[in-house]
């Protein structure tokens, strides 16, 4: 078999598999539009935003392969092989912008699990509760959370040595070093929502 043989079935078989994992993102896609729609819930479109810049790269690199199996022609002797590099250059780009909108809209980091934080939180001794938590990203790479924690003993040393504590916990674990936390005693009734 000829390299250019081998390339041309290399380029099918990229083919296949960009269509199925398109057909699965896409379902996907739509499940989440749909889940959100129903429910309220915003985490669910937000991500439902992210699958959808997914399937616009993948769709691109179809393209790509489509056009790179274009045969030569006297104005374009080498084919359209350099069409996989423009798409790497424009799926690059589209992934800056994805992470530029995450920032705008101060979605929690990928890297980052809001559960596992309030959990260790939750650890840290004497505290009661967490709850408003909020972790987004300030620009790429740093994370910054707000939150309220319930303590079972309020003296001044105690709620100052917790602050620390806290803030040490979230620093250690995720890497948080811009905290805003709110200290509240057991019997401290919220005024508003508690989410």
């Amino acid at each position: 078999m000829s390299a250019e043989s081998e390339t041309r079935e290399a380029r099918l078989v990229q083919k296949r598999q960009l269509q199925i994992v398109i057909a699965l993102s896409a379902g996907i896609l739509l499940l989440e539009v749909a889940g959100g729609l129903l429910s309220g819930s915003l985490a669910l479109l937000s991500d439902a935003g992210h699958v959808l810049t997914n399937v616009l790269a993948l769709v691109l690199s179809l393209m790509a392969v489509r056009f790179s199996s274009l045969p030569a022609t006297p104005a374009k002797t080498y084919g359209y092989h350099r069409i996989e590099i423009l798409t790497a250059l424009v799926n690059g780009a589209l992934r800056l912008v994805r992470e530029a909108v995450d920032v705008l809209l101060e979605a929690t980091p990928a890297d980052i699990d809001l559960d596992d934080v309030s959990r260790a939180i939750a650890t840290v001794p004497g505290v009661v509760e967490v709850h408003d938590l909020h972790v987004w990203s300030i620009t790429t790479g740093l994370a910054a959370l707000s939150g309220h924690v319930r303590l079972d003993g309020m003296g001044r040393d105690t709620s100052d040595e917790m602050l620390n504590r806290i803030k040490q916990t979230v620093r250690d674990r995720f890497g948080i070093v811009h905290t805003t936390i709110q200290i509240e005693s057991l019997g401290y009734n919220e005024l508003g929502d508690v989410h």
